[in-house]
C-alpha cells in the first residue's frame, strides 16, 4: 500500500500546546491555536522543494482549513502525483506552498 509523503514532521496545535510554546520560546512569536507546526523538513523533499521552512504552521490545504494531521492525511490520500497547495502561516504572514505528492511504502 502507498501512502503520501511530502517529507514534514509536524505538531498538532491546540491552545493549550500554543500558549506552552509561546512560554517556552526565547523568541516573542505568537504561535496560532490551530494547524500543524512544521518542526522538521527533510532535506530535497516535496515539501522543502516547496518552500515550507520549519516554524511554518499548516492552516489549509487546496482551499480547505486543516488544523489536524487527520484532516491532512486524509486530504493527501488520493493526491499521490499530484500536486497540491499548502497554505501556511509564517509568523504574521500567510503563504502558499505548491508541492509535489509523492509516495512512501508501508
Amino acid at each position: 500500500m502507498l501512502r503520501p509523503y511530502l517529507g514534514l514532521r509536524f505538531l498538532e496545535l491546540d491552545a493549550h500546546t500554543a500558549r506552552h510554546l509561546e512560554r517556552s520560546s526565547a523568541s516573542s512569536a505568537t504561535v496560532p491555536d490551530a494547524g500543524l507546526l512544521v518542526m522538521q523538513v527533510a532535506p530535497d523533499s516535496p515539501a522543502q522543494r516547496g518552500g515550507v521552512r520549519e516554524g511554518d504552521t499548516i492552516v489549509g490545504l487546496d482551499g480547505r482549513r486543516v488544523h489536524t494531521t487527520r484532516a491532512l492525511l486524509d486530504g493527501l490520500a488520493d493526491k499521490v502525483g499530484q500536486r497540491v497547495q499548502l497554505e501556511l502561516r509564517r509568523g504574521d504572514a500567510r503563504v502558499a506552498s505548491d508541492c509535489h505528492v509523492e509516495s512512501m511504502q508501508q
